[in-house]
């Protein structure tokens, strides 16, 4: 027990670099860096991932594995002990149902692909999963609302639920809430929504039939797959009350 103790103490005490100096570049011509990350390599694997916390203003390994463990590119920081996000090196809670990578635009796009798309390929929650796989089939399986998800799926990850540092009081919050008209810009974008899925209506009859018969011989995956990936954290109130 001793000796398992003493071993955690030394991972956390030297898996932590910090700069001599601030402009100090971190790379393999830095003696002191490369041996240090030559040292964690030894530890956590060749591909092990580099992660900065701002708060503390150090940097640490994790390990591949837990990086690509739910939820994805985030690693506890060994001094502050919060998860911190690979790209941006923030602290901040996942929201929306259960989303996650909504602190910045490449680890929600991460997040999209390697995570929220195998959520009923591999559910964690199978109970919840369940339940958000009937609503999620719900909403795609009626071609206009089917279209309309899918346009505010995209709107809210490229734009709405992505946390911004607001310029005058620096606080991070969601671009949505930054916005001083936004009630009138999300009825904007309603209508553009609907004028959207006029020309494009036929084609999204075709893409559902297109799904759903590709899903057939493999189990559903695809339709799972898609389900993942723009219809699980959306519910039909939300839809019918202008695409929130």
């Amino acid at each position: 027990m001793e000796n398992e103790e003493d071993k955690t103490n030394f991972l956390i005490t030297n898996n932590i670099f910090k700069k001599d100096y601030e402009n100090q570049k971190l790379n393999d011509s830095n003696l002191k860096f490369f041996n240090w990350k030559k040292s964690m390599q030894k530890i956590y694997g060749e591909n092990a991932i580099l992660f900065k916390c701002i708060k503390d203003n150090i940097y640490f390994f994790a390990s591949y594995e837990e990086c690509m463990k739910h939820p994805v590119y985030k690693s506890i920081c060994p001094k502050c002990h919060v998860e911190i996000c690979y790209y941006c090196s923030r602290n901040l809670k996942d929201k929306y149902y259960n989303e996650n990578g909504t602190c910045c635009l490449r680890r929600k796009i991460k997040c999209m692909f390697n995570q929220e798309c195998y959520r009923y390929i591999n559910p964690i929650n199978e109970e919840d999963d369940i339940n958000s796989f009937k609503t999620a089939f719900t909403l795609f399986i009626i071609p206009v609302i089917s279209l309309l998800t899918i346009i505010a799926q995209i709107q809210g990850i490229l734009y709405y639920k992505l946390y911004i540092k607001n310029g005058k009081n620096k606080q991070i919050v969601m671009y949505y809430e930054h916005l001083k008209y936004y009630s009138i810009i999300e009825l904007i974008n309603m209508g553009l929504g609907i004028i959207l899925v006029i020309p494009l209506f036929i084609i999204h009859i075709y893409f559902i039939l297109f799904i759903l018969l590709i899903s057939l011989p493999f189990n559903f995956i695809p339709l799972k797959y898609i389900l993942g990936l723009h219809y699980a954290t959306i519910n039909l109130l939300v839809i019918f009350c202008c695409c929130y």
